[in-house]
């Protein structure tokens, strides 16, 4: 007996179809020739005459490339979904570029819809059911997305060789007139006296504080609007805005906006550098081509010149090996959201001190200084207590007997996702080649065929680049074996060094103790999320307390004590060869080894006492 099919959701999809449109662009979605209402209707109207059922929850849609695949395409997903639940029997499109203009992309979706039993209708291209006719239609379609990329890569060019603006958002100083750059009175003045005034000498970060006061809206806002998640980036001098912090505030209320991060635009010294170094002020671009500039560029190429002479030479003048600071780039201001830097003072300069960048360039922000080294002290107890309360010697030892196991499982896993992707390319390349001999068979010329060798050329060199990393994937699994913990022993000894590395001290280590112990800072940057200080100069730290966290601290420490354990280990074997035996060394040749457990021993015995909590002097 005979019983009608169902989908997976139980429901009746003998005669039940789906459609699928798509549109490359919005422009093009509202271009009556292709839109998408258009698409959908032409295949409802096909489904009736087929006397096929459509609902609208079977209707599927993007406005996006058909070279992408349905993980940049949620329609598409969302199409292939749908056929693998069952829920049709045939699905409608208005011709098969609409599907996919990748002939990868188009030849597996159309084999999977016949596994699945579903057939394949496109209204512009009947006989799509043969396989060489339908290889050929997508091979076309994708030979046209070529022309077409081509065609707006050639007329970029052609723009860009007639002196038009083709390089994104417009410089400060300048509005787009017809695809011409045109200065804006208002924001040309601005940008002749940045140029004068760092030709005279003056600092980036002067200048932008000198901007800032003088109240001069700077080229790009960063807003949130409403219902979107992305930052939208504007100039400032957009129609919309009109250039100035009125017609600013205007629009923001009107389209319910917000500063991105509540942080309201501001001239800083990286916005200037940028300035300073774009070429178009002196009406070129960056490939040293001609620009129309009406009624002529803002500056002359001399005056470019200068300046960016003057700010390098300054760059210079203070150049220098600069040292990291124990806490650079976690601190920030609790005011205005900057981040604090280290910074000497006193006559001497002897005096160090973290200062909010706030200060540097705007009058905003009166955020206190604090001392670097009790903040770095502050820091480093809590980062010790904290760590010392979550980890201890077994939790190392756990990690390093099953450090070799796990991450030789990792680096399996790695190598059969490599092996796995290689073995499809080698699929895709057969397929592409079985088709181009099924067209030469069919009697097509080389035109024809020409993609489809186009596209085997290309995938030869990413089949090489996966055979690589299949090879290095192969050695590193290789070594992984060979570098875990040996035994307990010397897995026991390492816990010990991880466990006493725990405890901080603010001092980095120098010279002959980096290959000895840990960068306290290696350690912080792990351990801390951020440090912020408060407006009576306080300082609230935020720990990264999640297991993850925990796991990268205990990896780093112990892998970093594994090597320095080996490393200890091999000189003291030298030393021994050295004097020609393999007993003790004796009383004035110590083992480096014992050397490091007293001074971590030491160091922990020290933290733990009173005096970590009495006041620095």
């Amino acid at each position: 007996m005979n019983q009608t099919p169902v989908s997976k959701m139980g429901q009746d999809i003998t005669r039940q179809a789906a459609v699928y449109a798509r549109v490359s662009t919005e422009r093009q979605a509202d271009n009556d020739r292709v839109s998408l209402p258009d698409q959908i209707q032409r295949c409802k109207n096909r489904c009736l005459v087929d006397s096929f059922s459509i609902s609208d929850e079977l209707v599927f849609q993007d406005t996006t490339s058909g070279t992408k695949d349905e993980t940049g395409r949620p329609g598409f997903a969302a199409l292939l979904k749908a056929a693998e639940e069952g829920r049709f029997t045939r699905l409608y499109v208005l011709a098969l570029d609409r599907l996919a203009r990748d002939l990868v992309i188009g030849v597996k979706t159309l084999e999977r819809l016949e596994q699945l039993g579903i057939s394949f209708v496109s209204l512009q291209e009947p006989g799509v059911e043969n396989v060489v006719v339908r290889n050929l239609l997508l091979t076309l379609a994708q030979e046209e997305r070529r022309k077409i990329v081509s065609r707006t890569a050639n007329g970029r060019s052609a723009a860009r060789a007639k002196g038009r603006w083709t390089q994104g958002m417009v410089p400060f100083g300048y509005r787009l007139v017809d695809g011409v750059l045109q200065q804006d009175p208002d924001e040309a003045k601005v940008v002749r006296d940045i140029f004068n005034a760092v030709q005279a000498g003056k600092g980036r970060i002067a200048v932008a504080g000198q901007l800032n006061r003088d109240n001069i809206l700077p080229p790009i806002v960063e807003l949130r609007l409403p219902k979107r998640d992305r930052k939208a980036r504007m100039r400032t001098n957009d129609p919309e805005i009109g250039g100035s912090w009125a017609g600013l505030s205007a629009f923001m209320e009107k389209e319910g906006a917000v500063y991105w991060a509540d942080r309201p635009p501001a001239w800083n010294d990286s916005s200037l550098h940028h300035l300073i170094r774009n070429p178009a002020y002196h009406g070129e671009t960056v490939s040293g081509q001609k620009l129309t500039v009406e009624p002529a560029p803002i500056i002359s190429r001399d005056a470019w010149s200068r300046a960016n002479e003057a700010m390098t030479g300054r760059h210079r003048k203070g150049s220098g090996e600069r040292e990291e600071r124990l806490l650079s780039g976690l601190v920030v201001c609790g005011c205005c959201g900057r981040g604090y830097a280290p910074f000497r003072s006193g006559r001497a300069g002897t005096f160090w001190y973290y200062r909010c960048q706030g200060r540097k360039v705007t009058t905003g922000c009166s955020n206190p200084n604090v001392r670097r080294d009790k903040l770095e002290q502050d820091v480093v107890t809590d980062v010790t207590k904290f760590l010392a309360s979550r980890l201890n010697r077994k939790t190392f030892m756990d990690f390093l007997l099953g450090f070799g196991a796990r991450k030789v499982e990792e680096l399996r896993r790695q190598l059969d996702a490599a092996q796995d992707d290689l073995a499809q390319m080698e699929r895709d390349h057969l397929a592409l080649v079985d088709n181009a001999m099924a067209m030469r068979a069919a009697g097509l010329g080389d035109a024809a065929v020409k993609p489809l060798y186009d596209r085997i050329n290309a995938l030869m060199p990413a089949m090489g680049e996966r055979r690589r990393e299949v090879d290095r994937l192969v050695e590193e699994l290789g070594q992984t074996r060979a570098q875990a913990v040996e035994d307990e022993r010397e897995a026991e000894e390492v816990a010990f060094l991880a466990e006493n590395s725990l405890f901080l001290t603010p001092d980095r280590p120098e010279a002959f103790e980096r290959s000895l112990f840990v960068d306290p800072r290696e350690v912080v940057l792990l351990a801390v999320k951020q440090i912020t200080i408060k407006p009576d100069g306080t300082p609230k730290i935020d720990l990264n307390d999640d297991d993850d966290s925990l796991a990268r601290i205990v990896r780093f420490l112990a892998n970093s004590m594994l090597r320095i354990h080996r490393q200890l280990e091999q000189q003291a074997d030298e030393r021994q060869q050295q004097r020609g035996h393999t007993g003790d060394i004796g009383d004035h040749d110590q083992d480096l080894l014992d050397i490091v457990k007293a001074f971590v021993k030491e160091k922990k015995t020290m933290l733990l006492s009173d005096e970590t909590d009495k006041p620095l002097a």
